[in-house]
């Protein structure tokens, strides 16, 4: 049997081999077909490329082997289409069946599927590249002289696949670097002269606005500040680079010493090659691990603190990214500037945890609460016994300190639900626990949901962004509503109207997170970082803070932040690739023309 199946699997990749004559890397084929794939289509002039691709790539034997990370193939449909006259490939028979059975596969749930897990990486090609590939689809769909082929596996009509690739091709278009998007949104009113540009344009308006709405409910927030806010974190950096936190290659400074061990955990092995950094020894008790990366900032102040960071990230894709040592967000930058000691903790959910952490069962759950806890207590009672060998003298005068100094937990996302709950199943231990844009209630598995659990409310912090497309705000206000009704002085609320902005070039995946992270505007970036350090402090809020608070709240309960159904996309169009647009006049034109495509596409689909 096994040398049946050996020789039967010769035949198969020797089929693959052979299958793309001439110019066949036949041995490359059988131990790596995908790359030897890839490699030939790579040596080949554009239309021969572009023949052996439709001719060849998804035809018999290999079909079931052609989707794989070495093969770009939004990049090689762009340039076959290219490389190929309309009527050559109209006419050959290969070419089309082929083109319709690979455009079935990268449909549009592929394609969400691969943005959301951050596989999808954009095709690098010229914005020519793109609206000659655009044209010529167009081209193939009002074809008269086109009929599906019989033998074809796909379902869909040869309009409904040529309109599946020029989505493809758009969401590549809108992903390109800098340069290549700029000159298409500055070109855009002429290129929307032209009939076969509107017809593609509607398609990727359509496929947005009707079969991915409920993926993207939050574009109905308002925008506002929008160049602010994304050149933001590079003013916010370059503070960081001038007061010595940050180089500028992105990592910390030497200035920021380092205590760490996270032996067990993904991170383990990440080369640190910096001065002031000392491993630690392993946190294991009862065979509960706790990895942890400690930053001490150049000096100390009279309101310095520890806060101990929990990590977030619900779904199950992000359950082995570890906090690793040297890596600092720039919310934790700013606490290290204004004298703070940050902690980030790596719990036993790394490495254990087969589910998303909201799906956790309660072992696992009382299991990392115990692994904080652990933490906690080491750091309390002796924190000089995660001292491996020596350490500067301002080193160890820091660690000594840490014993006595106030302790407060942060989290964020999930992390923040992680920070409220360890204060109520540990009272008595931290001062405090600190939310950003938590998950702090749901209705399932009632050990997770810290709001279930009002009656053992500490000291806490609530902060959350209006515009997060991730939390919803009234989650939040929620949670401080239930607080207040069972008297708890101990929570306050902290709005801010915008976080973070949507990325587009890490994909669609990127405009779930819009507005989950701190705020990237300047000015609510510095209020955010001293409202947590006032809190901390025991500083109660200023009166002209109160008063803006309370019309934020107003703004929430009325839900006057959010937009009508018309004219969603126009928002997010503008966020990621009109903002380029510089004159007003023209901005307003090109979303007037989106907000109609937009009203079409519903009507259609009504």
């Amino acid at each position: 049997m096994r040398t049946i199946l050996i020789i039967a699997s010769i035949f198969y990749f020797s089929s693959l081999a052979w299958a793309l004559e001439p110019k066949d890397p036949c041995w490359e084929l059988v131990s790596n077909p995908h790359k030897a794939i890839a490699e030939h289509l790579e040596g080949l002039e554009p239309k021969e490329a572009g023949l052996h691709f439709f001719e060849h790539f998804a035809s018999g034997s290999t079909s079931d082997t052609k989707f794989s990370e070495e093969i770009d193939y939004i990049k090689w449909i762009v340039l076959s289409l290219n490389s190929i006259e309309i009527n050559e490939f109209i006419n050959r028979k290969n070419h089309l069946k082929n083109f319709l059975e690979l455009t079935d596969e990268l449909g549009n749930d592929y394609l969400w599927e691969k943005m959301e897990s951050g596989k999808l990486k954009p095709s690098l090609l010229t914005l020519q590249d793109h609206m000659s590939a655009l044209k010529k689809l167009v081209e193939i769909k009002r074809n008269k002289n086109i009929n599906p082929c019989p033998s074809s596996r796909i379902n869909n009509s040869i309009t409904a696949a040529v309109n599946s690739v020029v989505f493809n091709v758009f969401w590549n278009l809108i992903t390109q670097e800098e340069k290549v998007i700029k000159s298409f949104a500055e070109n855009f009113l002429d290129w929307s002269k032209e009939e076969w540009f509107q017809d593609a344009f509607f398609e990727l308006i359509k496929t947005l606005s009707v079969y991915w709405d409920s993926k993207i409910e939050f574009v109905k927030e308002k925008f506002s500040h929008l160049e602010e806010r994304i050149n933001g974190p590079k003013k916010i950096k370059q503070y960081f680079k001038e007061n010595n936190l940050l180089k500028e290659s992105g990592e910390i400074s030497d200035s920021i010493s380092l205590i760490y061990n996270n032996e067990g955990f993904e991170s383990e092995h990440t080369e640190i090659d910096r001065e002031n950094t000392f491993q630690g020894n392993k946190l294991d008790i009862e065979g509960i691990r706790t990895g942890y990366n400690i930053y001490f900032p150049n000096e100390l102040t009279e309101s310095t603190a520890l806060i101990v960071c929990v990590y977030g990230g619900s779904p199950l894709q992000e359950k082995d990214k570890d906090y690793k040592p040297g890596k600092l967000s720039l919310s934790k930058l700013a606490l290290l500037d204004k004298g703070m000691i940050i902690a980030d903790l790596n719990l036993p959910d790394r490495y254990a945890l087969n589910v998303p952490q909201a799906s956790m069962d309660e072992m696992t759950h009382t299991i990392i609460h115990k692994a904080i806890d652990n933490f906690f207590q080491t750091i309390s009672q002796d924190p000089r016994v995660l001292i491996s060998g020596r350490i500067g003298e301002k080193q160890n005068r820091y660690m000594n300190l840490l014993k006595e100094m106030p302790k407060y937990i942060f989290g964020g996302s999930f992390g923040g639900r992680t920070a409220v709950r360890h204060i109520q199943l540990y009272p008595g231990t931290f001062m405090g626990a600190i939310s950003h844009d938590g998950d702090l209630e749901k209705g399932t598995r009632n050990h997770l949901w810290p709001i279930n659990y009002l009656d053992d409310t500490q000291k806490i912090l609530v902060m959350q962004n209006i515009d997060d497309a991730r939390v919803k705000v009234s989650v939040s206000t929620l949670f401080n509503l239930k607080a207040k009704e069972i008297k708890s002085k101990e929570v306050q609320i902290y709005l801010t109207q915008h976080g973070n902005v949507a990325n587009l070039s890490r994909g669609l995946g990127a405009l779930t997170l819009k507005g989950h992270f701190e705020p990237t505007l300047q000015e609510d970036f510095n209020n955010y970082i001293q409202r947590i350090c006032n809190f901390i402090a025991g500083i109660p809020e200023a009166e002209e803070e109160t008063k803006k608070q309370n019309e934020l709240l107003l703004m929430v309960e009325k839900k006057n932040y959010l937009k009508n159904r018309t004219g969603v996309l126009w928002h997010i169009l503008k966020e990621t690739l009109f903002h380029h647009i510089k004159d007003k006049a023209q901005r307003t034109e090109i979303g007037r023309l989106i907000d109609s495509l937009e009203a079409k596409a519903r009507r259609l689909a009504r």
